[in-house]
């Protein structure tokens, strides 16, 4: 009985070392002939959104309205500078043949929710959101340009740009956030507070290249001041159009800029700001009580004449 046992065991041992012999085998064979990924699922591949940098509308996004005053500080209201800040922008850029919409033209809530369906129904277009702003400390003051930390849907959006190169949209937010606070801090000759990154939700959903612009504090007596100055919201007005025909510009032909070319080029104009002061936009008073711009030294002839002049100065120097 003993004897029996011992080899009844040692068959049974031989007998489970065979059939995982084979299981190894047939593992081995089953990946060298790659069975393994034709058996799995098909998923079907998500074709990312293609969006043209190129742009025919102007999102323009007054914020707050109706019930919703947002800020206020010094007699104003946010929802009334946003407002008029916005019809003003529309104006300016109708001019210069650029059409545009407004989330609200006059003093009505609009949720947030319905601002971002109504610029996600409108192709080939941009989005910027007016804003003011408000802070505890009275001294904060001057223009902020937001763009978004993350997009909704940033991996299902790609842009396109006339050359047929495909970018992220975030490039492309960057390139209109630097653009506005660059004229914006030229053609007004404030100190601007600069670009900064946040996750509003306008601007995060939207799913156009979208900026957010808070124009200045409430609650500061200087921004306050001039908010409340019709003129002033003029120029401002005027001012971000300039920054978004110079984008419009950016992205028509060459596509998106190297965030190299950008540097370089901020930098030239560093170095040529004292000779070459950035042009201003003069507001004259039109025919029918409207207002008209002019451009001094906005022609190339003059830009390549006062480019040799610094160039001849600095190489002689």
């Amino acid at each position: 009985m003993k004897l029996g046992a011992g080899l009844s065991l040692r068959q049974a041992a031989r007998n489970l070392a065979a059939w995982l012999g084979l299981l190894l085998l047939g593992y081995a064979v089953f990946n060298i002939l790659g069975l393994r990924t034709i058996l799995q699922p098909i998923v079907p591949s998500i074709q990312p959104h293609v969006i043209s940098a190129v742009f025919d509308v102007v999102m323009i996004d007054p914020g707050h309205g109706g019930s919703d005053d947002g800020a206020s500080g010094h007699s104003l209201k946010e929802k009334n500078i946003t407002l008029d800040l916005g019809q003003r922008l529309a104006a300016a850029l109708q001019k210069e043949q650029i059409s545009c919409v407004l989330t609200r033209d006059e003093d009505k809530f609009v949720s947030l929710p319905d601002r971002v369906n109504l610029a996600n129904s409108i192709p080939n277009s941009i989005f910027i959101s007016l804003h003011c702003n408000y802070s505890e400390n009275s001294t904060a003051k001057g223009i902020e340009v937001y763009r978004c930390v993350s997009k909704s849907n940033a991996d299902g959006v790609q842009v396109a740009s006339a050359l047929g190169e495909s970018f992220p949209i975030a490039d492309l937010e960057s390139e209109l956030a630097q653009a506005l606070d660059e004229t914006t801090t030229a053609e007004l000759r404030e100190e601007n507070r600069g670009v900064k990154q946040a996750n509003f939700f306008v601007v995060r959903n939207v799913e156009v290249p979208a900026v957010l612009v808070e124009c200045g504090f409430l609650t500061n007596a200087e921004d306050a001041h001039r908010l409340g100055d019709p003129a002033y919201r003029q120029r401002l007005a005027d001012a971000l159009a300039r920054g978004l025909i110079s984008y419009r510009s950016e992205v028509i032909t060459p596509g998106v800029k190297s965030a190299q070319n950008n540097l370089d080029e901020r930098r030239l104009r560093d170095e040529t700001s004292i000779l070459f002061p950035p042009c201003t936009s003069i507001a004259e008073p039109g025919p029918t009580g409207s207002f008209r711009r002019t451009h001094p030294f906005r022609s190339a002839a003059a830009k390549g004449q006062r480019l040799l002049l610094w160039l001849s100065n600095r190489n002689t120097g």
